[in-house]
């Protein structure tokens, strides 16, 4: 990841975190203490599932799986990661997936972002091929996606 990438990437980190804090801010200017203790866990169960990307895969790859995670967001889409093994995230970037995917997914109306907009991945990867298996109530079945090179 270009040092220009790492910067966006704070920044849009930097954001997400003001983000949550004018909305607690918010919550507890209203008096309305029970919905910002559980926007906060909210924001910590967030914060764990991230966890398990940077403890389970090289600093590159976790940091374009996070990035990715973030662009997702832009589709109104919170991608959550269930389980990812890949022996190179490269295949991943060059198509930029799962974002790509979400996006046709999305394009398509094949799930439905007035339920709650979680969808959970789990990636895995192994010479040159890999799949993504989308899952969550709004698609409401799993969704196999092939990503070779």
């Amino acid at each position: 990841m270009e040092a220009e990438q790492i910067v966006s990437l704070l920044r849009r980190i930097r954001h997400e975190y003001g983000n949550d804090l004018q909305v607690i801010g918010g919550y507890i200017d209203l008096n309305r203490l029970e919905q910002a203790r559980e926007y906060i866990h909210a924001v910590v169960e967030q914060h764990n599932q991230e966890r398990m990307l940077f403890d389970s895969l090289p600093a590159e790859a976790a940091l374009y799986f996070y990035q990715q995670a973030l662009s997702c967001r832009d589709l109104g889409v919170i991608l959550r990661y269930k389980d990812c093994r890949v022996d190179s995230h490269a295949i991943f970037e060059k198509r930029q997936e799962p974002y790509q995917s979400l996006k046709r997914l999305a394009e398509k109306n094949a799930f439905r972002l007035d339920r709650e907009p979680y969808i959970y991945a789990s990636i895995t990867a192994q010479s040159g091929r890999g799949q993504m298996v989308f899952s969550g109530e709004p698609l409401g079945r799993e969704v196999l996606v092939p990503v070779e090179e």
